[in-house]
């Protein structure tokens, strides 16, 4: 298992794993290692900026000073002083570095300076973008940039909940060219310019999992916490590494350097040419990167809850000329919410059974997926059929053989999940859980099926939340009052001839007899005790 140095770009999948994620916000981790040791995101006062041009000037992603400042009144500048710029040397030593194990390898961040009109820490900018916000346009970003979470702040359940971003310069990413300045890449999956390599060297060293504790630990992780850097087998007679257990913070995984390896820092600021296997297609098992096929990476399996079973070979945007999949990869947007390398499938499999017991039975629809896999419906753009698909992570309920839309719950296992597709929403706003069914519009759920035998059951009705993408389609539970619904639901229009439980309310009759509509008109209309 190895994590590259630089950036981890964090696959969200949406409503994979976790029913409560809106799958709207863009995610960018910055690596520990960058950051001010107090991992605060601190950045030091570089001074007041001597000049400031219009305030309404657009120049998130410019070149700046502290002296010169940028050219919008709103924006900051980031200077490369201000973050760490090395990675490496004697307290963190790189194995096999060329330089010697103790030289550090020169990782500058915001090469030149980065103006910005929102960072994600109080005072740094005057106002900050909502990585929540719902216009297409950020108010603060403008038109240039877009609102993207850095830090991995992004974790409330609650979607009303303001979460501060920073505005990161748009740009059209390609292969081998670069609408961004030198040592800024055009992030491939969010379409922003942020912080690339300058160095063939950045591209062949990485952190691997080399001391004895599961993932990967860096000397800031083990100085925090010792415990999380302790062999698991320190409390036996002869543990494996006896040094590691009487000093475990200082047991860190290494960054290593691959001699091997021929990957480079091409034009567009990005790392390309990594080891690979060219045999290798999307949907593959996987323990590293070089398992996959030519730029493409691991997705490792998940420790804590095990998805992603024995790791699966992926590749970004495959969508771009010259990085189509190889071999029998397909290419998917579908479900990920970006052009994606995976295993292709037809959704049902072999299997034409109308009995929904079956339908939850791990492998019974699915003979193309392997275990812990499932066959998510891309829609008829992605691969030009109605029945095509890609084999994603799934959770079968095998204990739940009818279907409960709107149930309440807390975990997926207490949901029906027809081909491992039901999930338990769990946020603020569903006090109770809630359970659904994604990618109800399939067409084997459609039209492969007796309509008495609904996915969504009796009391459900499979609607879609996007007019141009037929695969966010999610059951919801029919009524004709908020009496039928869970607790904090209102019963409110979802098509010109329903209603369905669900959070908020337009008028008083949405809600119980008890209840009223505050707020309605509004995005916060939600049905209160009168």
């Amino acid at each position: 298992m190895k994590r590259m140095i630089g950036l981890t770009a964090v696959l969200a999948i949406a409503g994979f794993g976790c029913g409560d994620d809106d799958g709207d916000s863009d995610t960018i981790m910055i690596d520990d290692m960058f950051m001010p040791e107090d991992m605060g995101g601190d950045v030091p006062d570089t001074g007041t900026p001597d000049m400031f041009v219009d305030p309404g000037t657009c120049s998130s992603g410019e070149e700046c000073t502290a002296a010169r400042g940028c050219r919008s009144a709103a924006a900051f500048c980031l200077e490369s002083s201000a973050f760490g710029s090395t990675t490496g040397g004697a307290d963190d030593p790189i194995l096999n570095n060329p330089d010697g194990e103790d030289t550090p390898i020169d990782t500058p961040i915001f090469v030149g300076g980065y103006c910005t009109t929102s960072f994600p820490q109080d005072g740094i900018t005057p106002s900050q973008c909502n990585l929540r916000g719902d216009d297409e346009v950020d108010p603060v970003c403008t038109g240039c940039a877009t609102c993207v979470d850095i830090f991995g702040e992004d974790t409330a359940d609650n979607p009303a909940t303001f979460i501060p971003g920073m505005c990161l310069q748009n740009c059209a990413p390609s292969l081998d060219s670069n609408e961004c300045r030198d040592g800024y890449e055009c992030l491939l999956t969010q379409e922003v310019c942020f912080i690339g390599c300058t160095s063939d060297a950045q591209c062949r060293v990485s952190r691997e999992d080399n001391n004895g504790v599961e993932g990967i630990q860096t000397p800031a992780d083990c100085e925090d916490d010792a415990s999380a850097c302790t062999p698991d087998d320190c409390g036996e007679a002869s543990p494996a590494d006896p040094d590691a257990c009487d000093n475990p913070g200082e047991n860190f995984d290494n960054l290593v350097y691959d001699t091997s390896s021929e990957a480079v820092c091409n034009a567009a600021s990005r790392c390309s040419g990594a080891p690979s296997t060219p045999t290798a297609s999307g949907g593959d098992t996987c323990t590293t990167d070089s398992d996959c096929e030519a730029e493409g990476f691991c997705i490792a399996e998940d420790p804590d809850d095990g998805s992603w079973a024995g790791g699966s070979c992926t590749k970004f945007r495959c969508d771009l000329a010259g990085n189509e999949c190889a071999n029998d990869g397909v290419c998917q947007e579908a479900g990920v919410g970006v052009f994606a390398c995976f295993q292709g499938c037809t959704v049902g499999g072999l299997d034409t059974t109308s009995d929904p017991a079956t339908w939850v039975v791990d492998g019974v629809a699915q003979a193309e997926c392997r275990d812990g896999y499932g066959c998510f419906w891309g829609g008829t753009a992605a691969g030009g059929t109605a029945d095509n698909g890609v084999c994603l992570p799934i959770e079968y309920s095998e204990a739940v053989t009818v279907p409960n839309t709107g149930s309440s719950c807390t975990d997926d296992s207490d949901c029906f999940s027809p081909l491992g597709n039901g999930f338990c929403i769990t946020s603020d706003a569903f006090p109770d859980g809630y359970c659904s069914v994604r990618n109800c519009a399939a067409p084997w759920f459609t039209e492969g099926t007796p309509e008495d035998q609904n996915v969504c059951g009796d009391s459900g009705i499979c609607v879609g939340f996007d007019e141009e993408d037929p695969t966010f389609a999610l059951c919801v539970q029919e009524c004709t009052s908020a009496d039928e619904c869970g607790d904090g639901l209102g019963c409110v229009d979802f098509t010109t001839d329903s209603k369905a439980c669900w959070p908020g309310c337009a008028t008083d009759a949405d809600c119980r007899s008890t209840e009223r509509c505050s707020m309605a008109g509004t995005a916060d209309a939600a049905c209160v005790p009168e």
